[in-house]
């Protein structure tokens, strides 16, 4: 399985890598820098390029895509690169982003792709549709805009829209994984598995570590720290691979270190005109990169940064004029024109379905500062997770740690104003409205919130491991003094060792608990999961799972993740396997019409098969005549000249029948959606009709041409 993967991720690189890298490179920045900070650079990069091209009418593929990033640097280079020195940024080894992609790819294998059973298994839940049929969407079309997606963008498709209209999405992420699906010619779900590695395992770990550099430039302890604690925290980002699907948030949130240390860096003393006007470019255009890779990744970024802010306008207030009064009113003027673009962001009617989502009120005062202390931010929300005692400790270490000095305090409020956020979101009615000016930028879900805080906590746990360490080398050195010389990488090494084997401790059972004799069912509470469907192996490794007698969060995040990637009633195995050769049987780009409740919806974005009909709800948008007719009346089709026209008209050849057994219990019955009604005339259709051959035949499942 795992060679599947490694053309999709060498693309990954070849697309976000280097492009980026060569035009920071051409501006003077040190390779290393470079990398670090090139994926949200190209990000931005190119979605001014997809969107130039949409506007022009040209369908671009990766070629066109990368072409004028690689002029650019090119050019870059011969004006700037080859008369100027590097910045004056952080001297950052190799060696640190080497250990923290290490370690990326290490827990990445072991928390991910260990755990898939085939390469392009996806998460069956709401937002699904999105992330699958709309990339093939962007891969057949080549109209990479966020301002116009939707499901029918290639070029005749919207004759076959049965709900037609685009609406503003921001989908660079998609629009990246369908670049992928364009290079390489993988299925979307494997393009989506490999970008979520890549991100995981590979963006966020070198953001990490421009960030935990630029912060903390004279202390590698901390530094080295960073590499194993800022993917130790359960809920971000593993949480969110099994939640959702919130892969856009996944991804922004991903590159939100990158950001923060652009921003570190063009805030920072020493760096002529030259060095800010570039910082300053580095800056909007990962800026731009994260906006519309989820635009509440800036709102994440502004909670970070904030604080950093106060202190920094405090610090240059107070140097230049003294005293008290003049820090502090410049300080309020920064909070009050933070808090005022705030709430005028609130306002704006483009957020407005985003900030009135009503996620519930889900705990109390206490059991929420609980919460917050034990870093299970989300306990009583969503599935339960052991609190994390070592890490949280480590938290808790590292702000005492930070108190005592200045220069680092502002990283308490960072991860103080985040916990707030969290706080309001789990404590407050729903209707409340400082719930949703606080929260309602993360739809006042709180597993996005703790994303928020896990990133704004790694800089502080990072300080308080590397206090740990430091107590830990001072008692061998103590041990050691008379009788030989400490090795302080002997004791680094140790400790790492010990805090990976606290920190991602799998579960077990105690001997003498007989807790073995209990099968805990709590998982299977959903009703959307009340049915399995396939025989497939996760099936039942998640079947025969159960919490062991001694909880650690992420042996719960295995049993959690087994759990939710084997639900697979709105689409079950067998039918993905009957949808492949649904693929091989009908020729590329002929309309096959469908029945979504029976989530054949899925096919377009599973095998690139032209399905009719590629959501199973309207998006509001009205319906076309047609498609009124083929879902009502398409059974009539041997007797019925309207309905013979429509067929006509939609160019449609075949007709796929999947099995509906676990479809009303699924994902798509989530919001009251499942009718078996609505699409009744195409449900209805069957071999006593005459004007359909059947083709191909699998217990339930049917595929026919329609005889004209």
């Amino acid at each position: 399985m795992y060679a599947h993967f490694v053309i999709p991720l060498l693309a990954h690189t070849l697309l976000l890598v280097v492009p980026g890298t060569l035009l920071l490179t051409s501006c003077g920045f040190a390779p290393v820098w470079s990398v670090c900070i090139a994926p949200l650079v190209t990000t931005g990069a190119l979605s001014v390029v997809g969107q130039l091209y949409a506007s022009l009418g040209i369908s671009a593929n990766p070629v066109l895509m990368l072409a004028p990033i690689l002029l650019l640097a090119a050019l870059l280079w011969v004006l700037v690169g080859r008369k100027k020195t590097e910045h004056t940024m952080p001297n950052m080894p190799l060696w640190i982003p080497a250990l923290y992609v290490a370690m990326g790819l290490g827990l990445g294998l072991t928390f991910f792709l260990s755990r898939l059973t085939v390469e392009d298994i996806f998460l069956q839940a709401y937002d699904v549709t999105e992330a699958l049929n709309l990339i093939r969407s962007f891969a057949d079309s080549g109209h990479f805009s966020s301002l116009d997606t939707g499901f029918y963008l290639a070029a005749g498709e919207q004759a076959i829209d049965p709900f037609p209209g685009t609406i503003f999405y921001p989908a660079t992420w998609h629009i990246l994984c369908a670049i992928v699906v364009q290079m390489t010619g993988c299925s979307v779900p494997l393009a989506v598995n490999a970008s979520l590695y890549f991100f995981i395992a590979v963006v966020y770990p070198l953001g990490m570590a421009a960030l935990m550099q630029s912060v903390f430039p004279e202390k590698p302890g901390v530094v080295v720290s960073g590499a194993l604690t800022c993917l130790g925290f359960v809920c971000f980002p593993w949480v969110f691979i099994i939640f959702g699907p919130i892969y856009p948030n996944l991804i922004a949130f991903t590159t939100i270190p990158s950001i923060v240390a652009v921003f570190f860096n063009l805030a920072a003393r020493g760096h002529d005109t030259h060095e800010r006007i570039v910082l300053a470019l580095a800056f909007l255009a990962s800026g731009m990169g994260l906006g519309l890779l989820h635009p509440n990744g800036i709102f994440a970024t502004a909670i970070i940064l904030v604080p950093y802010c106060a202190w920094r306008v405090w610090t240059e207030t107070k140097e230049r004029f003294g005293g008290f009064v003049a820090p502090s009113l410049a300080v309020a003027g920064l909070v009050a024109v933070f808090c005022g673009v705030w709430y005028f962001c609130f306002t704006l009617p483009a957020f407005q379905n985003i900030v009135w989502h009503v996620w519930p009120k889900y705990t109390k005062t206490f059991q929420a500062i609980v919460n917050i202390v034990t870093l299970s931010y989300t306990y009583k929300f969503w599935y339960e997770f052991a609190a994390q005692i070592p890490m949280g400790i480590c938290v808790i270490v590292g702000t005492v740690w930070a108190l005592y000095r200045r220069e680092y305090r502002w990283m308490i409020g960072s991860y103080a104003l985040a916990c707030y956020v969290a706080f309001v979101c789990a404590t407050r009615e729903d209707s409340d409205l400082l719930r949703h000016i606080v929260a309602g930028f993360w739809y006042t879900d709180a597993n996005r919130i703790a994303g928020l805080c896990v990133i704004a906590a790694v800089p502080l746990a990072s300080m308080g491991l590397n206090w740990f360490y430091e107590q830990a080398l001072q008692l061998v050195q103590h041990y050691n003094a008379d009788k030989r010389p400490t090795s302080a990488r002997r004791v680094a090494v140790v400790c790492a060792a010990l805090f990976l084997l606290v920190n991602f401790l799998p579960e077990f059972d105690m001997p003498g608990s007989y807790y073995g004799l209990v099968i805990n069912d709590q998982y299977n509470k959903d009703p959307a999961e009340s049915e399995w469907e396939g025989a497939s192996e996760i099936k039942q490794r998640a079947l025969t799972r159960r919490f062991h007698s001694v909880h650690t969060s992420f042996g719960d995040y295995r049993v959690a993740f087994d759990k939710k990637m084997a639900v697979a009633n709105a689409i079950s195995p067998e039918e993905v396997s009957f949808i492949k050769q649904v693929a091989e049987v009908v020729p590329t780009g002929d309309v096959v019409l469908n029945n979504p409740m029976d989530g054949s919806f899925l096919a377009y974005g599973i095998a690139d098969v032209r399905v009719y009909y590629r959501n199973f709800v309207d998006n509001g948008f009205d319906e076309t005549q047609q498609s009124q007719i083929l879902r009502q009346r398409l059974a009539d089709y041997p007797n019925d000249p309207e309905v013979q026209q429509a067929v006509a008209d939609s160019n449609a050849k075949y007709v796929l029948i999947l099995s509906t057994t676990g479809s009303k219990g699924s994902f798509i019955n989530l919001r009251g959606d499942y009718s078996e009604e609505f699409y009744g005339g195409i449900r209805n259709v069957s071999e006593d009709n005459p004007g359909f051959e059947l083709l191909l035949s699998e217990d339930d499942m049917r595929l026919y041409r329609i005889v004209r």
